[in-house]
């Protein structure tokens, strides 16, 4: 019996999950989930499923340029810390509630996540 890998993925592209075994368990596998699966060992971070094949996750196109980002895509995720804010704007000018210096991160489906290191000057 001849093992088989496969990366069974949701609706959107994003995989859920890799599996190696039985060509017959793989199937099994995707009938219990729902999931549809591809052939070969995807990297969910840094792949996805489209059309059917494992491709690449593009680059996220965000730019910061002293505290505005643009370029972000809509919608996405800005994570400051641990506080997630859900945005639907290309552009955010970041305010801050005290001086420091903040890690950044953008997150919207398939693209990578990016992270941003802003700093924020006492007055």
């Amino acid at each position: 019996m001849s093992m088989y890998t496969a990366t069974f993925y949701d609706a959107s592209g994003q995989i859920v999950g890799v599996m190696s075994g039985p060509r017959e368990s793989v199937e099994a596998t995707a009938l219990v989930t729902g999931n549809p699966f591809v052939v070969g060992e995807g990297d969910p971070d840094r792949q996805y499923v489209l059309e059917g094949a494992l491709v690449p996750r593009p680059e996220l196109p965000a730019t910061l340029a002293g505290r505005t980002l643009s370029g972000l895509p809509v919608p996405c995720i800005i994570r400051i810390g641990d506080v997630d804010y859900p945005y639907a704007e290309p552009v955010v000018e970041l305010e801050f509630s005290h001086p420091g210096i903040f890690q950044v991160s953008i997150e919207a489906w398939p693209y990578l996540n990016k992270e941003f290191t802003v700093e924020n000057p006492a007055l």
